[in-house]
This record gives C-alpha cells, structure tokens and sequence, in this order.
C-alpha cells in the first residue's frame, strides 16, 4: 500500500530532478553556443565574409562544441554508474583538445588509480563539467604557461585536481564571476569536497573529489 506509494514516488521525483539536471545542463552548454552561432550568422548575413572574417572560425569552433557537449551528455545517459578512469580519459582527451590552442603552455597529466571507483552519473557529469571549467580558466585567464592535471583514486575516495603557475585569482579577476560560481553550485550540489587555492602570482589550484564517507 503506503510503502509501494511511497517508492513510487520517490522514483518519479528523482526522474523529475534528472530531467531537471539534463535541461539545465544542455541549456547551459548548448544554449550559449546556439546564441553565438546566431549572433555569427547575423553578422555574416550583414556583413558579408569580407568584413567579418572572424565570424566564420567562430561558427566552426562553437559549431564543434555543441556536437562535444551533446556527446558528453549522451556519455552519461547510457550508464548509471561511470567509473573514475572513464571520467579522467575524457577529461584528458578533453584538456588535450583545448591545450592545442594555446601552445604557450606546457600540460602535464598525472592518474594514480589503485581503485576504479564508481560514481553516479549525475556526480559524474558535475565532476567533468567542474574540471572543464577550470582547465578553461586555467588556459584563457591564468596568464601561466604550465597546467597540471592529477586524478587519484584509492581506498579513501577520489580527487581531481586542476593547477596552473599562473597570476592566482584577484578580485576582479574572470574566474570570480560565473566560472566559478558554476563550480561552486556544481561542488554543492553533488556534495563533493572542493578546496581553491590561490593567491596573487602564486597560481590556482582547484581540488575537486569525494571521500567514502560522504
């Protein structure tokens, strides 16, 4: 009766929040691109190639990163669970694509798994979203020319952390607007451990992970 009521319920509210989850995420890692490919569009359509040359890179770039941020999507509907290793090779591939652009600095990537622990897809896709933006705001802001990549895993839980030998976050830096509000509410939200550490020209330094107990 009651008991069957219940369970019923509570499987319907946590399909509700998934869906919840997945709009809020496409919208914003689809959304924002979808706008600047309007944008581009427009100025093409006024401008022509000629006096707006800029616009069709743009078109290509934000054109590629919809169709990444549609797979990664895709990447955690199939599983409930994703393993750390599958999470740290995407986030790899990730860094790697985005490093090409900025070939003043030097990446290093380090991954000490003794155990692949399973993470919730919905912890999954927050953890990988998380280090995106950092890395992003490692490469476009820091003003550095090293990032350090590092993916632990053992007994005590995980870790993922992102480091930079840059100018360290100042308060009127980019990194204190959205970029790391988003990381702060997607920390939050997933109940991960996350420690920022940084200061004027010392680099920053974000850990993200999560120990067994929580």
């Amino acid at each position: 009766g009651e008991e069957k009521r219940n369970a019923a319920n509570a499987i319907r509210e946590a399909g509700e929040q998934e869906r919840k989850r997945i709009a809020a995420d496409l919208h914003d890692n689809i959304g924002a691109y979808a706008s600047a490919i309007s944008a581009d569009v427009e100025k093409l359509s006024l401008g022509g190639f000629q006096n707006t040359p800029y616009a069709l890179d743009n078109l290509r770039n934000h054109s590629a990163e919809i169709i990444r941020s549609l797979r990664d999507t895709i990447w955690v509907l199939k599983k409930e669970d994703i393993t750390l290793t599958s999470v740290s090779d995407r986030i790899k591939n990730y860094v790697s694509k985005l490093a090409s652009s900025y070939p003043a600095f030097t990446v290093n990537s380090e991954e000490q798994v003794t155990v692949d622990i399973k993470i919730g897809s919905k912890k999954a896709l927050n953890l990988y979203r998380i280090i995106q933006e950092a890395v992003s705001n490692s490469l476009k802001h820091s003003e550095g020319n090293e990032l350090r990549l590092s993916v632990k895993g053992d007994e005590n839980g995980y870790s993922i952390s992102v480091k930079d030998n840059g100018k360290g976050i100042g308060r009127m830096d980019n990194r204190e607007g959205n970029g790391m509000q988003n990381i702060k509410l997607r920390a939050e939200e997933s109940g991960f451990d996350l420690d920022i550490i940084s200061s004027p020209g010392s680099g920053t330094e974000i850990i993200v992970g999560q120990s067994p107990a929580t």
